[in-house]
């Protein structure tokens, strides 16, 4: 098996590494890069069987559809919905690629390759690693982005105590490599935060925040049950919380 990183070995962000035996060549994401000094990726000319993509940040999957629609697709169906949320917003059309929903611990079928997604904390409600096996090579891990401390900090304890076996070869995120924990060390340090701020102000608080940050505004909903406030949203945090039926029927939503 070769392995080529075209990028995310040096930067963090526009994460794309590239999986090829002499029959079938995968995709892990094919993000947009944070940086606008970063080198230019033409993926349209990598002649791939599929692309995985492991969560719904840009960064992660924003050159996807500079691949051809044939190409298929491998997400979360979550996932999906929140690539496809804002298109709507901003008067775009859908996204026309092949695509195909992927489920934890599923494996899928690729030529010569095996993937077993792993669901893992991160502040999109729906991440994966993959674990990838190869019939002619070493065995792969690829963490996508991953945390330790929001809500669903379990799975990634789940995942220390159980990993998957005989890693060849581990993709590690290093996002926070070199940055310190910082005030709040978990999602509910922030939630108690915001109890704080909200008992001390007598007039409207303001909470600036991505709308796909679910455990955000799991921790505002709650911070303001928590000390009789009224939450209240816009109309896409609302449509990102429909989005979030597919998966939960105990997320804030909109009837709430």
């Amino acid at each position: 098996m070769q392995v080529t990183i075209h990028r995310g070995s040096k930067e963090i962000g526009g994460t794309c590494i590239q999986l090829s035996t002499e029959n079938t060549t995968i995709l892990l994401d094919a993000g947009l890069p944070l940086s606008e000094s970063s080198a230019y990726l033409d993926i349209s000319k990598i002649k791939a069987d599929a692309l995985l993509i492991s969560h719904p940040h840009q960064d992660h999957y924003g050159l996807m559809e500079e691949l051809p629609t044939s190409i298929p697709v491998y997400v979360g169906e979550l996932a999906k919905g929140l690539i496809e949320a804002p298109r709507p917003f901003l008067k775009k059309p859908l996204p026309k690629n092949n695509f195909r929903y992927i489920h934890p611990k599923e494996p899928v079928e690729i030529g010569d390759f095996r993937v077993t997604p792993y669901l893992v904390d991160h502040s999109t409600p729906e991440a994966y690693a993959f674990f990838i096996e190869c019939k002619q090579g070493p065995r792969v891990f690829y963490s996508g982005d991953l945390r330790a401390h929001g809500r669903k900090g379990f799975l990634f304890e789940n995942l220390i105590k159980n990993p998957p076996q005989n890693i060849d070869a581990m993709f590690l995120e290093g996002t926070m490599m070199r940055r310190g924990l910082g005030e709040f060390k978990t999602e509910d340090d922030v939630e108690k935060a915001i109890v704080d701020v909200l008992k001390q102000q007598q007039n409207i608080s303001f909470l600036i925040s991505s709308s796909q940050n679910i455990d955000r505004i799991i921790s505002a909903s709650n911070a303001c049950r928590r000390t009789g406030k009224v939450l209240v949203i816009d109309f896409y945090t609302a449509w990102i919380l429909e989005q979030m039926k597919k998966v939960s029927d105990r997320v804030t939503a909109m009837e709430w």
